[in-house]
């Protein structure tokens, strides 16, 4: 049951941190110990422990890690982001707006960040009806409780999405200074197609790399589950603080045919 180690001070989080996102095994005063779970979680979690004593200098034999095989099927959801991680995110993203790329991308990443809205779905998230014509807010939109936007899912079901103040900062940021007619919230930032939304792929890969330049490491084909525990973490401390979502008015006063909702400097 217990993976221990000598002394706590031993155990380097930083290299450990994939096993303990996923929740595979936790720190206690004596050392690290498996959570319990899943029979095949004990595999998954030795094998790291064994690939981070490798790593670490430890008298283990090379490679020790590969001789534990996991069924072909085996599927684990990962935690979300660490307090330290998504700080170190946050700080990032804050200066990330020198461009129209940068503050599109950020914009996206605290889109996904603070709202269980999927990548799919925030992608296809209008601002207007069509382009090139001025409404008051495409798919967003406000009433007592705050500024929403709406979000159509499987089956084509409608939910409100709260946006906190934060993330419709940046959203708006990223509006009144962009230089493309679109429709569409998140669209090309250049080219014969810049006013078409940007791919799924496209976007999977700006996520990727934001989180590769905050040393934040997650696998690709994790990425976007990551990202949306993250979300549900914070919607959760959000709760607990009693943090409301954004109330600013729907600006008339925009530079560019997109309107939005603003908020106080």
């Amino acid at each position: 049951k217990n993976l221990q180690v000598e002394r706590l001070n031993d155990i380097d989080v930083n290299a450990v941190k994939r096993a303990e996102k996923m929740k595979l095994w936790r720190i206690t005063p004596t050392g690290i110990e498996r959570c319990e779970s899943k029979n095949t979680d004990y595999l998954l979690t030795l094998k790291y422990f064994l690939k981070y004593l490798e790593a670490s200098g430890y008298a283990v034999a090379p490679q020790i890690n590969e001789n534990i095989q996991l069924p072909s099927n085996f599927n684990i959801t990962p935690g979300g982001l660490t307090d330290k991680e998504t700080s170190s995110l946050r700080k990032f993203l804050v200066f990330n707006v020198g461009s129209n790329r940068e503050r599109r991308d950020t914009a996206l990443m605290f889109l996904l960040l603070t709202t269980d809205i999927s990548l799919t779905e925030a992608l296809a998230i209008r601002v207007s009806a069509k382009a090139g014509k001025t409404l008051p807010c495409g798919d967003f939109g406000e009433d007592e409780s705050g500024i929403f936007v709406n979000i159509v899912g499987k089956g084509k079901a409608v939910r409100r999405i709260y946006l906190a103040t934060e993330t419709l900062h940046f959203l708006n940021f990223y509006l009144e200074n962009r230089s493309q007619s679109s429709a569409f919230l998140f669209c090309k930032a250049s080219g014969k197609t810049a006013s078409s939304p940007i791919t799924t792929k496209s976007a999977q890969k700006i996520l990727s790399e934001i989180l590769q330049q905050c040393d934040i490491e997650v696998e690709q084909e994790q990425l976007l589950s990551v990202l949306r525990q993250t979300a549900k973490l914070l919607e959760e401390k959000m709760r607990k603080t009693a943090v409301k979502p954004a109330t600013e008015k729907i600006s008339s006063n925009r530079q560019t045919n997109m309107r939005l909702v603003t908020v106080a400097a």
